[in-house]
Order: structure tokens, then sequence, then C-alpha cells
């Protein structure tokens, strides 16, 4: 891939998670103040305190006490990852633990390398040996997974591929606003991955973690908080022959999975819209108190969801 179509490709995807990221949070803004209003209209008051933006519910056969969904993964204010002193040096050269690798089994690294014919899978046991070791003649793109992100392998990653400290330390500073950086030689994302997973008692519950991205000229590597990802069909694409994200390089990669974090952020949409429908209902009908607190639990949850989408 010739530098010019590399940085168009990169231009292309840095629009494409702009583009989706402004358009996904419009939608749940919409959704919140149609609901709020339509709610608000019926002039309902529990307990002498008028319901004017009212949003959330669990759906049929609502609980009247907490939250409507879950937010496990969603981190409320003052939540982090990784502290953040006001005043320490920029970047991640000074963090004490940069040096020491993490515990064995703590965090997971995979590897896809590919072309239109062939391709492989694997698993990094050893980093070091990994980033020192030539990349096969036959590899047009290869994919690095690492889940769980920690010092020590960020900067290994750092140190090989040259990205900026800051930016290494945006992937260990969780959360981040989703944004698209582009260098000279490469371009940098990050967004928040949500997807509805099953939980314990047989519901459902809105899952979220960070994913950080850095496309090169035939190299993707992707960082996220924790195992578990939309990416699988994404992996079954790529073991067909002759499909054109096999053929169009990591800039198509990178479109490809950011298509994907976008798509799953649609049945959040249409959950919540189901929610919001249900509650419309209780509240005409079946107004208590409860579902004053339940109306303010869906108002900060989806105050979240605008925020990190």
């Amino acid at each position: 891939m010739s530098i010019d179509r590399f940085t168009d490709s990169v231009s292309r995807s840095g629009k494409v998670i702009g583009d989706t990221v402004t358009s996904t949070g419009k939608a749940i803004g919409d959704t919140v103040t149609s609901t709020g209003r339509a709610i608000g209209g019926t002039g309902m008051n529990i307990g002498g305190m008028a319901i004017g933006f009212a949003m959330g519910t669990v759906g049929k056969g609502v609980e009247l006490l907490g939250s409507a969904i879950s937010l496990p993964g969603i981190r409320r204010a003052g939540e982090r990852a990784y502290d953040m002193t006001p005043g320490q040096i920029p970047g991640i050269e000074n963090r004490p633990d940069i040096d020491t690798p993490p515990p064995p089994g703590t965090v997971s690294i995979n590897y896809i390398d590919y072309s239109l014919d062939r391709i492989e899978y694997h698993d990094v046991e050893d980093l070091a040996e990994f980033l020192a070791s030539p990349r096969p003649e036959w590899v047009a793109v290869r994919w690095v997974n690492i889940c769980a992100v920690h010092p020590y392998v960020v900067n290994q990653f750092r140190t090989v591929y040259g990205f900026h400290t800051l930016t290494a330390e945006d992937v260990l500073h969780v959360p981040q606003r989703p944004r698209a950086e582009i260098f000279e030689d490469h371009a940098f994302i990050v967004l928040r991955m949500l997807q509805m997973v099953a939980t314990d008692s047989g519901g459902t519950a809105l899952d979220s973690e960070q994913v950080s991205l850095f496309l090169f000229e035939d190299t993707l590597i992707t960082f996220q908080e924790k195992p578990g990802d939309v990416w699988e069909p994404i992996r079954e694409r790529l073991k067909a022959d002759n499909l054109r994200i096999r053929r169009d390089g990591a800039g198509y990669l990178l479109y490809a999975l950011l298509d994907a974090v976008v798509d799953h952020c649609f049945p959040v949409l249409e959950k919540y819209g189901d929610i919001l429908e249900d509650l419309e209902i209780i509240t005409l009908e079946h107004p208590t108190p409860d579902v004053l607190h339940r109306i303010h639990s869906i108002k900060r949850e989806l105050a979240l969801l605008r925020r990190i989408v």
C-alpha cells in the first residue's frame, strides 16, 4: 500500500468513526428527549412531584425498584482503571510498574497474519520474542489484539511501533472520550464498545469497555480492557479466501471493526426504546412513587450512554 493510499484510508476511517459516534449519540439524545416530552405531556404528579422527563423501565414484567438495565461496564464519575494524580509527569515512562511484566494469565495477546490466499492465528506466549521476531514475507496484514491493558505491555508496543507516550497514556487511563487522531505514519482511535450480555439471573445487562486501535500501513493493534468483544463475525469473515476484507489491507480491517462496534449500538438503543415505551404506559396506568426512582435511575444511565458513545 502506498503512503498516499494509506493516508487516504486513515482519513476515511477517522471520518467514519467521527460520523458514527456523532449520529449514535444524537440518536440516543433524540430518543430521550422525545420520550421525555411525551410522558411529561401527561402532566402526571406523583407525591406532589411532577414527572416532566420520564426515562426507563425494565419492559414487560416490570420490577419497580432498582435500575432497569444494570451497567457493569460503565464507570461512574471518579472511577478509573488507573489513578491519575494532578500535576504528575505526563506520559508513561515514569510509571513505577512500566518495567514489571504482568502476572501470568492476566493479559491475553493473540494475532492474525493474513494475505489474500493464506491466514494464520497465533497466541503470544513471550511478548519480547514476538516483538523482536521478523514478520514472514507472505504476511500482508497483521492484526494484534491485546485483552487487558497493562503499563508494561503498552510500553513494549510503544517502544517497537513508535506511537507517542501521551497516546500510550490514553490507552491506560480509562475512560477516554471517543475520538480519532491522525499522525504522520499511523492513526489512533479510541471508542466505547457496547454489547448486551446475559446475566446469571436470566436477564440482560449492558456491558461497556474502552477499545483503543492503532492503524499502521500493514498492521492493526487493538487494546481491550477485558476479554470478550463484538468482533467474532470479523474473525469468521477473515477465514474466507478472496473476500474484500482479505484483499484491501489494514485500513479496511479497521473499518470492519469500527462498523461492528457501531452496529452493536443499535440493539442497545432498541432495548432502551422498549423500556421507555413501557415506562410511559406504567406512568399513565399505575403511577407510584417507586416509578419516579426508576425514572431518575434510567435518566442517569442514558446520560452516561450519551457521553460515552
